[in-house]
């Protein structure tokens, strides 16, 4: 690097207000491709999203798309109002649902299901 500037950049979020942000080291690999490898930066999410970007400029090597998340919550902050997610493999596990709420006993199951009801939750877990 002569210039001193960086040569490129990737958001995997976009102003981090709910720790979203990567949690863990950045793999450097030869990944796979048509014809051979690609130098690559394996980046892994809290959220389970794993994106794959070509080290070299910086562009994703499997699509990841801007998608509409919950807005408020968190007066005065700014939230955006999209974050990136990646559609190559994922590590997220499906919402949870009231069905899925279980105990040692039906009455353990109904408070379960009772305190799931209660719980306000918009977007990924």
């Amino acid at each position: 690097m002569t210039t001193r500037r960086p040569a490129w950049h990737f958001q995997t979020v976009h102003y981090n207000v709910w720790d979203y942000d990567l949690g863990s080291q950045p793999a450097l690999v030869d990944f796979p491709a048509e014809g051979g490898t690609v130098p690559a930066v394996i980046l892994s999410s809290k959220q389970g999203d794993i994106f794959v970007l070509d080290r070299r400029t910086g562009e994703p090597l499997h699509e990841v798309e801007e998608v509409p998340v919950p807005q408020g919550g968190v007066e005065p902050e700014n939230l955006s109002p999209t974050q990136p997610v990646s559609r190559w493999h994922s590590l997220l596990m499906p919402d949870l649902t009231e069905r899925q709420m279980w105990g040692m006993s039906p009455i353990d199951q109904m408070w379960c299901r009772i305190q799931f009801r209660r719980a306000y939750c918009e977007g990924a877990l």
